[in-house]
């Protein structure tokens, strides 16, 4: 592809086929395999897991067996925790002070976030008929429980409130946006739920904040920010690729982005189709029509 974004089709060995294509001078200008020995040190990869990591750091191992060379620093985009890789922030770029902040353990997440469930469904008591003007439930204790306030289902509850507090910091929305989803046309159910969500979602911050401790996925979002304002000041000679990620959460597309308009910066991804037009483009990026729908979960929608 032309530019700095690239593909690898489908079908094809996609780590071996991208090993061969730097050491060949294809992907950074002046990279290639007739470099000095210290060139590849100077090069950085972003991939999306420790595993992927492991598995390049192998097939460049492999495609450099009988010569003088020095690995590239590889980056999982799911592992920047890793002291080395925190080592970054002792240059230009300040870390956050919250940044070392340690990830609240899952078992103890969904523990805290049942009690929160608990206490909601064991307030309703039977059916809603309606909610105050501060979301308190009114209950008909004539008709059947909605919810039954034991701890399986709270525990069971708070798995999924984890992921939705999870994919709020990880597209950035505020607790309030679910106030745009509230319509007079939605059952009063839906009124409860939405006032529940809104709750824990502003609770949930506070509570972490008493134990000094912060979510996986925020902290995740912190320090690919942090390797976004890393790469806006060093040297822009330095060659950066970004390996096998899709850019599907926003801040990881802000990082494919920064990559891109690097001068020694290229972007790979895995298996864009190439052939589309420019209705299909529209399809996959916005709605068409009255009835057109953005296909969310397409692979190649940025």
């Amino acid at each position: 592809m032309a530019g700095k974004v690239f593909s690898i089709a489908p079908g094809v060995p996609f780590l071996r086929t991208f090993v061969a294509a730097p050491l060949s001078g294809e992907i950074v200008e002046g990279l290639s395999r007739s470099s000095a020995p210290l060139e590849f040190a100077r090069l950085s990869i972003y991939v999306p897991t420790r595993r992927a990591g492991a598995a390049l750091a192998v097939e460049f191992a492999r495609a450099l067996a009988g010569g003088a060379a020095i690995l590239p620093r590889i980056l999982p985009l799911g592992a920047l925790e890793q002291a080395e890789n925190l080592a970054l922030f002792a240059t230009e770029v300040e870390a956050p002070d919250d940044i070392l902040a340690p990830v609240v353990d899952e078992v103890e997440r969904r523990l805290l976030l049942s009690e929160l469930v608990l206490a909601w469904a064991r307030a309703l008591g039977h059916a809603v008929v309606s909610i105050d003007a501060e979301g308190a439930p009114t209950v008909d204790r004539s008709e059947p429980m909605l919810v039954a306030p034991t701890a399986a289902n709270a525990v069971a509850l708070a798995k999924d409130l984890g992921a939705l507090i999870d994919e709020f910091a990880i597209e950035n929305l505020d607790a309030r946006a679910l106030d745009a989803l509230m319509e007079e046309a939605f059952d009063r159910y839906w009124a409860i739920t939405r006032d529940f969500l809104r709750i824990a979602l502003e609770k949930w911050p506070e509570i972490l904040a008493e134990r000094g401790a912060m979510d996986a996925a925020q902290r995740q979002k912190i320090l690919v920010e942090a390797q976004i304002e890393e790469l806006s000041t060093e040297m822009a000679e330095e060659p950066v690729i970004a390996l096998g990620s899709t850019g599907s959460h926003p801040t990881t597309a802000k990082l494919l982005a920064a990559i891109a308009q690097r001068p020694r910066g290229a972007v790979i991804l895995p298996g864009l189709d190439l052939d589309l037009d420019a209705v299909a483009w529209a399809h996959i990026g916005e709605a068409l029509g009255e009835f057109g729908e953005p296909a969310f979960t397409h692979p190649n929608r940025p």
